[in-house]
């Protein structure tokens, strides 16, 4: 699992004894503490560890030895020259598995070669070219009305607005217009809902009482792209 392009952090998993592992913090009990404190700030509690104990760090979480790594170099390694060699977290796949479905995002191997084959067409450099005006005429209407000073104003969720829209004409030949920033409200709910899962052991049911929002929002996002 990936965090951003400046902190390309990686988990890795296994089930292999090692006495030489590298540093990391102390597992406690079964190495559920180290779970709780990624699902409350996955990006904090990752660079605490990296500034700790370098850019290679090991988390013991029962029954899994873990390995987090954010040293470009061994991150080209390992997803370039050695990707045939590896899968993705299966624990990540299968949460993220219910809202993708079992598409290029997910899919491993051979599979995950058809898929990306068949999508090739759409990022050609020809498609790209071809996506321009409607970008920019989305890219044009956002900005003029985006305040030009304002404390709390969220660049973030402006620019994740801003995104969707450009999704919705490309691929639905649509306008969000007002329902935009809705939809990307939706997204983060889902987003935020299903990032928190990674780091639990299992994922509770959706109909639970505590899932009703991101119930609500993944209701919306299937009933817009129905319509």
């Amino acid at each position: 699992m990936s965090a951003s392009p400046r902190c390309p952090w990686r988990f890795g998993a296994t089930h292999a004894v090692s006495t030489h592992w590298p540093p990391g913090p102390r597992a406690g009990l079964g190495g559920w503490g180290l779970l709780a404190d990624l699902s409350r700030d996955a990006l904090g509690t990752l660079a605490r560890w990296r500034t700790e104990y370098g850019e290679v760090v090991h988390l013991r979480v029962w029954p899994l030895h873990q390995v987090v790594i954010s040293d470009p170099a061994l991150l080209r390694e390992l997803l370039v020259n050695q990707h045939d060699s590896l899968t993705r977290w299966p624990r990540g796949m299968q949460v993220f598995g219910q809202l993708y479905g079992h598409s290029v995002f997910i899919a491993e191997g051979q599979a995950w070669r058809d898929k990306r084959r068949a999508l090739a067409a759409g990022f050609s450099r020809q498609a790209a070219q071809d996506a321009v005006p409607a970008m920019a005429q989305a890219a044009e209407q956002a900005l003029a009305g985006w305040p030009s000073a304002h404390p709390a104003w969220r660049a973030d969720h402006a620019l994740a607005t801003l995104t969707l829209e450009v999704m919705a004409r490309l691929l639905f030949s649509l306008e969000l217009g007002e329902a935009a920033p809705t939809a990307a409200q939706a997204v983060r709910t889902v987003l935020a809902a299903s990032h928190a899962e990674l780091f639990w052991p299992a994922s509770w049911p959706d109909w639970l009482p505590h899932k009703r929002g991101k119930r609500q929002a993944r209701r919306w996002l299937d009933g817009w792209i129905q319509r």
